[in-house]
């Protein structure tokens, strides 16, 4: 999504509703890396910069990090972020009247050129930002079998483990112990 700041310059904000689709980086244990999204806020323009205020919905479907089950993961975010054109933000600090202003100012920007304030970058670090380190399936998830490869969520796979043979003097000690 993209939005031409020209439009912004002669009205104090714009209300913002839009479904987009917008691709993740590879990075991530995403199965769909194209995320349909949905944004509902407003963009209001102050001095020389512009705020985006709004709510961000999006499902991502994943990996479960132990047995590979897809697993839906809704994200329902808000969001506040500031932008500022290239350059204007060193302009508004050499202002004669910056005390008068630096209360507005926020501290942290994203930048753009151009006239057109680019939302799909914002957006992907929102969301990539919001990515838990481990998806699971359920809380409990027992993996896969590291011998068979069996889902061990549906039950015990009923494989021999095979031993450390490094262990098999320790494992005759028990066993020597269980016969007394």
């Amino acid at each position: 999504m993209k939005i031409d700041s020209q439009q912004l310059r002669n009205r104090p904000a714009m209300s913002l509703d839009f479904n987009e689709i917008i691709e993740l980086p590879e990075s991530y244990s995403l199965a769909e890396r194209e995320v349909k999204i949905h944004f509902k806020g407003f963009i209001e323009s102050r001095l020389n910069f512009y705020t985006l205020s709004g709510r961000l919905k999006a499902r991502l479907v994943f990996s479960c990090d132990n047995c590979l089950k897809l697993v839906e993961l809704p994200l329902d975010l808000t969001m506040k972020e500031s932008f500022i054109e290239e350059g204007e933000k060193a302009a508004l600090q050499s202002s004669d009247n910056m005390e008068a202003i630096k209360a507005d100012l926020p501290e942290d920007f994203f930048y753009f050129e151009k006239g057109v304030i680019d939302l799909t970058p914002v957006i992907v670090t929102l969301i990539c930002l919001s990515i838990p380190l481990k998806v699971l399936c359920q809380e409990d998830c027992k993996g896969l079998c590291s011998f068979c490869g069996a889902d061990l969520n549906l039950g015990d796979c009923g494989c021999e483990k095979p031993t450390d043979p490094r262990f098999e003097g320790l494992r005759a000690f028990f066993q020597d112990k269980e016969e007394v």
